[in-house]
């Protein structure tokens, strides 16, 4: 039963990590054609407008996802009261979060409703939904259908750019148009596999279960904000502050950046397990962690080497600025391998509360450094702020990681 246990496991990691790095290389590919066909301030606007969407997002859902997974996972009987819920918790706070965007829209605007936007905006709508879907398929480890609904939204985002982008002409509406549509199909897609093959039925919920499910999952939404924050700030902050021809540098120089930190999730993902049983030593430990520093050095040096002909290659001249920014994030490409590790071991021993204010603490202080650098060095300086924040979270986490009680008496074998 064990053996079979961690086989499952094992295959969903399999499954997760070859989707991943299959979705971030066509997304890469479709980055590029965007970027070189719709030029730096289009592109620029696609996306400040996908960064923006992506943080209100988290107010649709209010973290109630993660929660529905682990109720779904305890209660599988109940699974029908549970998806139907959620499903509910949905439509209150979509409904309510666009019309509070309306209503403040007409005093100052917040979110600007142009075509490219409101199909952006629906795009958002279809995805929250899509998560209701993912997260019934994670509670039944059937992670093989989250992993293809991934990998088939890169290949039609990739499709649908090379067809009407590139042969149509269609420009930024026609982006916008293609991740409407991808968006909308998929989730379609995604309920008729729900409903169809595993019998999944939408039943009659009280509005006072909605309102249980906010107040329950509240942390993880808390959680899910300042990790959004701190992914999305730089992109919105560098748009207001110095325009989308800047936005659409830094852009494309964070998804390389994207794609080099698959490296220390996929290990913190292994190690994760074996750290939650106590099957890691405080020797052990340090062992991994000069190995992952060691990896973060040479990852490090390898990218500053080849982004400045990296960048030309696959974005062109125009985006020649990008560079600088990789070259700047180059320099806490190690710190960011140590942080991963120590924020998994500090996950595998109970202690989510220190990650979550020490990504508070960074987060803030990215946020505030940006208001002074950007304005004075553009995205370059977005790059240095989160530079900065990055060498704090290292010092907080290594306190941490020196208070660390580990397993020390392991059995070699």
């Amino acid at each position: 039963m064990e053996k079979r246990k961690r086989a499952l496991i094992l295959k969903d990691s399999l499954y997760l990590t070859i989707s991943r790095f299959t979705r971030y290389g066509l997304m890469f590919i479709f980055t590029a054609i965007c970027a070189r066909y719709l030029g730096s301030n289009d592109y620029g606007i696609i996306s400040y407008n996908l960064s923006q969407t992506s943080i209100i997002a988290l107010l649709f859902s209010l973290g109630a996802d993660t929660y529905i997974v682990v109720q779904l996972s305890k209660h599988v009987k109940k699974t029908n009261m549970f998806v139907s819920i959620n499903m509910m918790n949905r439509i209150v706070l979509i409904s309510t979060v666009t019309i509070c965007i309306f209503i403040v829209n007409n005093i100052t605007e917040i979110y600007p409703f142009s075509f490219v936007s409101i199909m952006i905006y629906f795009t958002t709508i279809f995805d929250s939904f899509r998560t209701i879907s993912d997260g019934f398929f994670q509670s039944r480890q059937k992670i093989k259908y989250v992993a293809f609904f991934e990998i088939l939204r890169a290949i039609l985002l990739l499709i649908g750019s090379v067809f009407i982008i590139v042969f149509l002409k269609k420009g930024i509406n026609g982006v916008a148009i293609i991740y409407f549509a991808t968006s909308l199909f998929i989730m379609l897609v995604s309920y008729g596999l729900m409903i169809f093959k595993f019998n999944v039925k939408f039943v009659k919920v009280k509005l006072k279960n909605v309102l249980r499910l906010i107040r329950e999952a509240f942390p993880f939404f808390l959680n899910g904000i300042i990790l959004i924050l701190s992914i999305q700030i730089d992109i919105i902050m560098i748009n207001k502050l110095a325009g989308n021809n800047e936005t659409a540098y830094y852009n494309t120089a964070k998804k390389i950046i994207d794609i080099v930190l698959m490296i220390p999730s996929i290990i913190s993902m292994v190690i994760l397990p074996r750290i939650s049983k106590n099957q890691v030593s405080k020797v052990q430990s340090k062992k991994i962690l000069r190995v992952i520093t060691l990896i973060g050095i040479v990852v490090s040096i390898f990218i500053y080497s080849i982004s400045d002909i990296f960048i030309k290659v696959a974005f062109g001249s125009e985006y020649i600025e990008s560079s600088a920014i990789i070259k700047v994030f180059c320099l806490g490409f190690p710190l960011l391998f140590i942080n991963s590790f120590i924020s998994t071991c500090l996950i595998g021993n109970g202690l989510q509360k220190k990650v979550l204010s020490a990504n508070a603490i960074g987060t803030t202080i990215n946020i505030v450094s940006n208001l002074i650098l950007i304005p004075k060095f553009l995205c370059v300086g977005a790059a240095i702020s989160t530079l900065i924040s990055i060498f704090i979270n290292t010092i907080q986490f290594s306190l941490y990681y020196r208070k660390l009680e580990f397993v020390d008496n392991i059995k070699q074998t």
